[in-house]
């Protein structure tokens, strides 16, 4: 697999998808996560924890890291200037964290597409295995950049809660297993007083993994309270470019 792999990425065979981010008051894809896909011919569609995985122990993860976020933002530069509170949430490391070039070369994109950096959204996740004040200060100097900040994953690390107060964040992603739980009456509670804790922050609420109807009308429950978002197959599996643009028309036009 490491072989394959290694010559899907000089042959430049690994792809993107979108998966849709809608604002539930009106269920409008207001914009997207982009998510890195790679189908071989051998292993079929592998799972890619798996290959990002392989791309940092053959060193390949910093082309992968350039090549995939310049890819997004060229593909979907048309929909984003055509609607300027269009976004695109694109998925970090610790290296890209750690590279002092990378925000310029992302600027630099946003400069070269026409794009508003604040159409782009960073997403840092507890997994990212750095210092607390590593990532704060990537996520302030990120923000004067003009890039929004979303915490991924929250409630399912106990470091989440400092986070909170020492990230400069804009973005809330409730992770799916609690989205996925409401019918769990702990978790319920768990997912209320998270909801209760961001109360006063005046940040939007994204809720992730959403799949059935109980959990969309449980979470719909709190727009008059919060900018609630939702993400999830209930609405849009990750979709090809030429779906998504399909997807949007097909919105522009109701």
């Amino acid at each position: 697999m490491e072989f394959r792999f290694r010559k899907a990425i000089e042959n430049e065979e690994l792809y993107l998808e979108y998966q849709p981010i809608l604002e539930l008051k009106s269920n409008k894809i207001i914009g997207v996560e982009s998510l890195i896909r790679w189908k071989d011919s051998v292993y079929g569609n592998v799972s890619p924890e798996l290959f990002l995985g392989i791309a940092e122990q053959l060193s390949l993860y910093p082309t992968l890291a350039y090549n995939s976020v310049k890819k997004a933002l060229n593909e979907l530069s048309p929909v984003l200037r055509a609607d300027s509170d269009f976004s695109v949430a694109v998925n970090i490391n610790a290296y890209e964290i750690q590279t002092k070039e990378y925000l310029d070369y992302l600027y630099d994109l946003c400069t070269e597409n026409k794009i508003k950096p604040q159409q782009i959204k960073i997403e840092i996740t507890e997994r990212i295995e750095l210092p607390l004040d590593e990532l704060s200060c990537f996520a302030s100097k990120a923000k004067t950049y003009g890039f929004s900040i979303s915490l991924d994953d929250f409630g399912t690390g106990v470091s989440n809660l400092v986070w909170l107060t020492e990230i400069n964040f804009d973005v809330i992603k409730i992770d799916k297993v609690f989205t996925q739980s409401i019918s769990d009456e702990l978790k319920q509670e768990m997912l209320l007083a998270i909801m209760s804790l961001i109360t006063n922050l005046n940040r939007t609420v994204i809720f992730e993994g959403v799949e059935t109807v109980e959990e969309f009308n449980f979470i719909k429950n709190y727009n008059d309270d919060y900018q609630v978002q939702g993400q999830g197959w209930y609405f849009y599996k990750s979709l090809p470019l030429t779906e998504l643009l399909h997807v949007l028309g097909q919105q522009g036009g109701d």
